[in-house]
C-alpha cells in the first residue's frame, strides 16, 4: 500500500512539474519569438545598410532542390528578400542561409547582396561552435573579409579555384570555416539568380 501511495505522490509531482513547465513556456514563448525577430531584423539592416522602404521587402520563393547538395553540402536558404528603393527599383537581396555541417551543428547567417552582385556583409543568426575556436568566426577580423566584396564565390586557401575570392579560415576551425564558406557561396548563387530573374522581368516589361 505504501508503495502505491508513493507512486501516486510521484505521479502528482510529475504532473504538477509538467504543468508548471508548460505554463512557463507559454509565458516566455512570445517574448522569445519577438527577440528572435528583432535580432533578425537588426542583422538584416546591418548586412545591407539602410533599407529605404522596409515595408517593401518582397519574399522570393526558392526553387525546390536549391542549392545543389553536391555543390553546397548541408546548405539551405531559409529566406530571401528583394530590396527595392522607394521608386520600386531593384537594390539587392537579403538572405538567411543555414549550413548544417558546423562543428556544433547548424550555422545560420544573414547576408546582403547589392544589385551589382557585391556582398555587402554577413552576420551570424545562429552559431554554437567551440569557444575560443569556431566561435572566433564572430570576430570582426573574420567577418570583415565578407564586407563590400564583389565575387561569385569564395574558396578556402587549400581549395583555391580561379576566379574565386580566397577567404581566410578561422585558425584551428576548419569545419566551421567550411560551413560558413558553403553558406555564403550558396547565398551568392541564390542572389545572382534572383537578380537575373528581376532583370529579365524588367526587360520583358520594357
Amino acid at each position: 500500500m505504501k508503495m502505491f501511495k508513493d507512486a501516486i505522490v510521484l505521479f502528482l509531482i510529475t504532473v504538477v512539474a509538467a504543468c508548471a513547465l508548460g505554463a512557463v513556456y507559454e509565458i516566455t514563448k512570445g517574448p522569445i519569438e519577438e527577440s528572435k525577430v528583432k535580432a533578425k531584423t537588426e542583422a538584416y539592416e546591418k548586412v545591407f545598410g539602410e533599407i529605404p522602404d522596409p515595408e517593401g521587402l518582397t519574399p522570393c520563393s526558392i526553387p525546390e532542390g536549391f542549392p545543389d547538395q553536391e555543390q553546397f553540402p548541408g546548405s539551405s536558404i531559409n529566406e530571401a528578400l528583394v530590396v527595392r528603393d522607394i521608386d520600386g527599383s531593384f537594390l539587392g537581396t537579403i538572405l538567411s542561409v543555414t549550413n548544417s555541417n558546423g562543428y556544433g551543428g547548424d550555422i545560420t547567417i544573414a547576408m546582403g547582396v547589392s544589385a551589382d552582385g557585391t556582398l555587402k556583409g554577413i552576420e551570424f543568426l545562429e552559431i554554437s561552435e567551440t569557444a575560443g575556436l569556431g566561435m572566433r568566426a564572430k570576430e570582426e577580423s573574420f567577418l570583415s573579409q565578407f564586407r563590400d566584396v564583389k565575387t561569385k564565390s569564395f574558396s578556402l586557401p587549400k581549395a583555391k579555384i580561379e576566379g574565386e575570392k580566397e577567404m581566410d579560415a578561422v585558425s584551428s576551425a576548419t569545419i566551421t570555416s567550411k560551413a560558413v564558406n558553403r553558406a555564403v557561396n550558396a547565398g551568392l548563387l541564390a542572389a545572382a539568380q534572383i537578380r537575373n530573374t528581376y532583370q529579365a522581368i524588367l526587360i520583358a516589361e520594357y
